[in-house]
Formats: structure tokens, C-alpha cells, sequence
């Protein structure tokens, strides 16, 4: 879940629909400059469920006491986060093995912390996992020549999508999320910016500039999220102020 604090609350958004709204920026990519060759789809596949992982855990939230917030994905217990990851690429390794041999590169990037015991257990068989499906796949060249700018591509759309989630609409530059004041550091090795690290800055509430521009024109994009009020969440506790609340759609067009 990403949680974002409020006067009122928490803005919630399941990481699936943050997903889904990664796939729907990777969709407008400039098609000049997407990389994959004839992956394309397969790339655009692994962008748009990265994170189906979640869909089980996000649907009943859980409140942090030593936080006093819902547990977010940056805080969300270590262990079932781990079996639903493995799970999640499971499935999709069912559907589209080159989507889940990406989307497996992505999560195994997450723990490279060899103190972190669980963590490197569940790295370890990743890179496993993708050994096999690079053989499967019969990629043959190094991952660096063949996977290095799909899974970029899919770094930074999320970063994007997590950008618009985690900032409230119409933030200023200094205000925003510590982790994109500076821009996507994903993006710097991405042909599709020509090396130059892009920048996001909100113009309005609904409108936010990408410098340089890296899709093939202005693109409007949508979400869900809902707006859980602290006072309900006293009331009912976390789980049943989440399933009351009525979700609300938000819009968003990207500019050069």
C-alpha cells in the first residue's frame, strides 16, 4: 500500500493500482526510443503487474502501532511481503516468462544487504529463478545487453507512478517526496534520455512537467485512490474504515 498523511487521515493506494498506472505511462513512451525490440508487449506486461504481488496483502490493510499508521510498502513486514513476492512471480511466470524473469530482477534488487538474512535467502533463489528463465528464454548475451534498459524502463515508471502517489497534487519542488526532489536516478541510463537524468516538477494539481521529455506526446493518466479520515479509523480500526471508504479517482497529464 502506499500511504500518504493528511490533515484529515491517509491517502491509500494499492501498489496494484500503482501498477497499473506504471503501465499506462510505459504505453505512452516515446515507441522511437522503448526498448525490447519485439518485447515490446511483454515489456508494457511486466511494467503493468509488477507489483500483483500486493493484491493479497493490500486488501485488508494493517495498522503499524509504532508508527500510528497503516504499514505501507516501505515498512510492511518483512516475511509475508517475501512470500507474496515469490508468489506474484510465480503467477506471472505462468502467463509471460520474460514479464516475470523482469519483474524478478526487480524485486531481487530490493535486498542487497547481506546482513539481511531472509532477504539474501529470498535474492538467492531469484537469481536462481531467473538463470532459469534466461535459459528458457534462450537469452544468450550478457543481462546487461539484453535486459538492462527494459528493466530500467520498468524502474523508472515506477518511480513515476510513485511519484504522483506519494506527493500531494500541486506540491512544490521543495515540498515533495525526499526521494524525487532530484529527479530519477533511473533514468540516466536510459536511451531514452539521453543520459540526462529527468526531472518532474507539478505545474497545478492536475499537470506535471517531465524534463527531458521522455514520451511520444502529453499524456493523461488515472488512478484510484481512497481517502481513509483518522476519524474513522478510531471508530472502526483500519481494515473496515479502508472497506467503507469509496474510492476516488484522480487525473493527471504529463507535459513537456
Amino acid at each position: 500500500m502506499i500511504v500518504r498523511k493528511t490533515a484529515a487521515g491517509f491517502v491509500m493506494i494499492a501498489q496494484h493500482e500503482h501498477g497499473q498506472l506504471a503501465g499506462q505511462i510505459a504505453a505512452g513512451w516515446n515507441p522511437d526510443r522503448f526498448p525490447g525490440g519485439d518485447r515490446k508487449r511483454d515489456v508494457l506486461l511486466a511494467i503493468t503487474e509488477h507489483d500483483r504481488s500486493w493484491i493479497g496483502l493490500d486488501h485488508t490493510p494493517i495498522w503499524n502501532d509504532r508508527s500510528g499508521e497503516p504499514y505501507s510498502f516501505t515498512d510492511y513486514p518483512l516475511l509475508p511481503k517475501l512470500l507474496f513476492y515469490k508468489q506474484g512471480i510465480d503467477g506471472l511466470e505462468e502467463v509471460n516468462p520474460y514479464a516475470a524473469l523482469l519483474c524478478s530482477m526487480h524485486y531481487a534488487s530490493f535486498f542487497s544487504d547481506p546482513e539481511d538474512a531472509a532477504g539474501s535467502v529470498y535474492r538467492r533463489k531469484e537469481l536462481e529463478r531467473q538463470e532459469r528463465l534466461r535459459d528458457r528464454l534462450g537469452i544468450k548475451e550478457t543481462v546487461e545487453k539484453e535486459l538492462g534498459e527494459p528493466f530500467r524502463l520498468l524502474q523508472l515508471c515506477d518511480h513515476l507512478s510513485l511519484y504522483l502517489g506519494l506527493n500531494g497534487p500541486g506540491v512544490p519542488k521543495e515540498q515533495e517526496h525526499s526521494w524525487f526532489r532530484d529527479g530519477f536516478p533511473s533514468s540516466e541510463r536510459l536511451s531514452s534520455s539521453g543520459g540526462r537524468r529527468i526531472t518532474a516538477r507539478w505545474l497545478d494539481n492536475e499537470r506535471v512537467r517531465l524534463e527531458p521529455f521522455p514520451l511520444a506526446a502529453s499524456l493523461t493518466v488515472t488512478w484510484k485512490e481512497k481517502h481513509v479520515e483518522s476519524e474513522r479509523i478510531a471508530a472502526e480500526g483500519i481494515a473496515e474504515a479502508f472497506r467503507l471508504t469509496d474510492e476516488k479517482t484522480r487525473i493527471c497529464t504529463f507535459l513537456e
